[in-house]
Parts: structure tokens; C-alpha cells; sequence
């Protein structure tokens, strides 16, 4: 048998709460009362606010011209740096090459 306690005080939960603050999202197992708690707790906060339909993008892949990817692999294999033939350049790789001194 699995008990479903309440975080708080150990007694027995009834609900999971999930709320989410400065981009984490949380979860909590509560007893009706401590879940009652919580949310006459945030009440002020939550009717001072709005609601948001937030979705998390992708992090983008920063983008380089296939030029300068042909330039700095040539660069890197003349200058001692393990790079295949084709495939993307690891970004210490690109950094080196951006950095370099002519």
C-alpha cells in the first residue's frame, strides 16, 4: 500500500499543486488544508497578476556561413585541431578560428 503525504506536515495528501515561479516549475503534495493554505496565500498575488500562455522555444543553433565553416576547417587542420572532414565544427573550434591572429 503507498501512503500520499502532504509535504508540509506529513499528514495525509489529496492533491498534487504545481505552480510555476521565475521559469521553474514546482510540485507539491498537500492535504486539503495545506493546499487551501497555499492558495489563499497567493490569492493577492495571483489577482495582481495575468496570465500567460508562456511556451519554452528551443535554444536556436547559432548560425555561420558554410564559407567560413570550409575556411576555419582548414585553418584548424593546419593549425594541429582534431576535425573530421565534414559535419559541424565544435564551437572551441569556431571560437579559436574567430579568434585567431593573421
Amino acid at each position: 500500500m503507498v501512503e500520499w503525504v502532504d509535504d508540509i506536515d506529513g499528514s495525509a495528501a489529496s492533491e498534487t499543486v504545481t505552480f510555476t515561479i521565475d521559469g521553474s516549475r514546482y510540485e507539491i503534495d498537500l492535504s486539503e488544508k495545506n493546499a487551501a493554505k497555499l492558495r489563499d496565500v497567493m490569492s493577492g498575488w495571483i489577482e495582481a497578476s495575468r496570465r500567460s500562455t508562456h511556451r519554452r522555444s528551443r535554444a536556436s543553433v547559432p548560425k555561420h556561413d558554410s564559407s567560413e565553416s570550409t575556411e576555419a576547417r582548414k585553418w584548424a587542420i593546419d593549425n594541429g585541431f582534431d576535425v573530421g572532414p565534414r559535419g559541424r565544427l565544435r564551437s572551441e573550434v569556431l571560437d579559436a578560428y574567430r579568434s585567431r591572429s593573421d
